[in-house]
Formats: structure tokens, sequence, C-alpha cells
């Protein structure tokens, strides 16, 4: 960051905790955040250094009602209600497992071909789409949505956990590593939202001012829950409305 040829750093989610750069002034911010997350994201801009007296972050996606309330419980002090139970893995392991999608061979060839020094990932995706195969034959499409479920509680506890304790359990890495990948490719559900960004083709685009607000945080304690395996508060459902009002409104907002 120090060099004048790398003014700018894209970012998926590596830097989103621990990343300390007092040089970063602004974010540009085109993903969902909430609860700790969103903390943890907008306040890598929070490191002071001489000559910054601000800083700046353009959301493209958040409101600005829901990045106060995830703040909200930080503002003062927090209180942890209960423990994150590292336990919960091997619970979440066997039920994973349970489904017989995949075995400890395809763990540990994907593995082996993961780890190795190489440029490409070719050799990663005939192991995987084995996998999808077998997931594609589950009976039902509640199974599917159960596995799915599963997997991705694995691979936010695993991530959240190994922060702060170090495992000298190696299958769970080398399944969180795995599973990952295999969620990545896994096909869409039907509880699942597709953007519909990635149909749509911008010619072009204009930025203006539409109006500006000062944020506050009420001056209180805050709780929150500990991590643990379960797969999140349900499914919201989806706002519907027709192709043309979407097209309209994208229209009327981005000129």
């Amino acid at each position: 960051m120090k060099d004048p040829r790398f003014r700018i750093l894209i970012v998926s989610n590596k830097f989103q905790t621990g990343f300390d750069e007092p040089l970063i002034h602004s974010m540009y911010v085109d993903k969902k955040l909430s609860g700790v997350q969103c903390v943890q994201t907008l306040s890598r801009l929070n490191r002071t250094k001489s000559g910054k007296t601000d800083t700046f972050v353009l959301d493209f996606v958040n409101d600005t009602e829901k990045i106060v309330e995830s703040f909200q419980p930080f503002y003062t002090s927090t209180v942890l209600t209960g423990e994150t139970e590292p336990d919960k893995l091997y619970d979440l392991q066997n039920e994973i497992e349970s489904f017989t999608i995949f075995s400890d061979d395809h763990i540990d060839r994907f593995c082996k071909e993961f780890y190795k020094d190489t440029e490409t990932d070719e050799r990663l995706h005939p192991i995987i789409d084995e996998v999808v195969d077998n997931f594609k034959n589950l009976e039902n499409d509640e199974q599917k949505e159960e596995f799915k479920s599963k997997i991705q509680s694995f691979i936010r506890l695993y991530s959240y956990i190994s922060q702060i304790i170090n495992f000298t359990e190696v299958n769970w890495e080398k399944l969180y590593v795995f599973l990952r990948f295999l969620n990545k490719k896994l096909p869409k559900g039907i509880t699942e939202k597709i953007s519909i960004i990635d149909s749509v083709d911008l010619g072009s685009l204009r930025i203006q001012m539409m109006g500006e607000s000062r944020l506050s945080l009420e001056d209180k304690g805050g709780e929150i829950e500990p991590m643990s395996g379960g797969t999140g508060g349900g499914i919201d459902e989806p706002e519907l409305d027709l192709l043309s009002h979407i097209i309209q409104r994208i229209n009327e907002v981005y000129g």
C-alpha cells in the first residue's frame, strides 16, 4: 500500500479481520454485510495515520439502518451470552457424512492436489464433479437443501473457531478446504436467490449525490450470541416484482 503503483486492493473476504493498514482511507462495498462481519469489515478503516483526518465508504448494497443495527451491540460494552463449542464441529461432520455423498478418498485426493504447488486447479474439478453428481442423485430438494445447509454451517463455524483456537484435528482442516470448494460448485437450490444483476448488462452508469444523513448510535450496552452449528434464522421470503418494474427502477436509479 505504500507503493504508489498499488493504491487499490480488491478483497473477497481474506482481509475482513486482522488486516491492520493505517494507509487505508476509502472502501467500496458491493456485498451484503451484517453483524460482526459488518463491524470487522468497515473497521479496517479506523487505524490512525499522520495526515489522515477522515475516512470514506461508498456502499452499493447495504441500507444505513442495517449498518447502524450491526454496530449498535458493540458501541459501548458488549456481553457474550454463551460459549462457542468446538465439539459441535463433530456433530456437523457426522451429519454431513451421513448423506454418503463423498468419501474419505474424495477428500484425500482433493487435498493432495489442492496443496500441490501448481498454477491451475484443473485437477480439482473432476474430483468435485463426482461429488456433485452424487448430490444431484439425492431423492428430493429437501435433502439437497439440508445437505447444503449443513456444509455451510460447518464452513462458518470452523472458519470462526480456527481464528481463536489452535486445532490439532487435521481431518477438520481437510474437510473445511474440501467443503469450501464443493459449496461453490453445487447447483443453486430453490430457496437461493439469483441476482438479477447477473442477467442485466449495464451500458452506462451515472453517479449522483441523492442526499446525506448523520448516523447515530444509542449509548447502551449490547449482547451477541455465540457462534453455533445451527443453520441460521430461517430463509427470508423473496420480494417479487414484475421484470418491467425492475428494469424501470434500475434505469431511474442508475440512469
